[in-house]
């Protein structure tokens, strides 16, 4: 009950305290109580499109069956859909957001004071440091055609 009621709020998954928006289509990149990071990579919210689809989907399908059931034609029930939508946009993205999140810490979760089970380092090389390792360094392009 406790997540279903951050969720609702949008608040962090970890403390449920701190808010995940910082107005209505800006994130915080970390929770303000509990430091938790909300975008974990470059990329991370493209799941989050399912559930934007998912929300969106449950939106307008009552919609549409109501209005087949009235007697309207497409056009009008195309419309209405098209209105709906653009008014709920950043409700779907907010929410699309939180509930990633959300599912992201259940499966994997975020925390700082426990070192990584698997060992993960924070480079993606696995480098100390972040330091660059300069055999894996690309050669200028004129340098590697002269290889050729």
């Amino acid at each position: 009950m406790k997540k279903l009621c951050a969720i609702i709020r949008l608040r962090c998954p970890r403390c449920a305290a701190g808010p995940i928006f910082a107005r209505l289509l800006r994130m915080n990149p970390r929770c303000p109580v509990c430091g938790l990071e909300f975008e974990r990579e470059q990329g991370y919210f493209v799941g989050a499109m399912y559930f934007s689809y998912a929300l969106a989907l449950a939106e307008v399908l009552p919609l549409i069956v109501a209005m087949l059931l009235l007697g309207f034609g497409a056009a009008p029930i195309y419309i209405a859909c098209c209105l709906v939508l653009v008014v709920s946009a950043p409700f779907l993205f907010r929410y699309s957001r939180v509930i990633w999140i959300h599912l992201d810490q259940v499966i994997d979760p975020q925390n700082p004071d426990r070192p990584d089970p698997l060992g993960h380092s924070p480079d993606p090389l696995g480098r100390p440091g972040g330091q660059v390792d300069e055999t894996l360094r690309l050669a200028p392009v004129g340098e590697r055609l002269a290889t050729l």
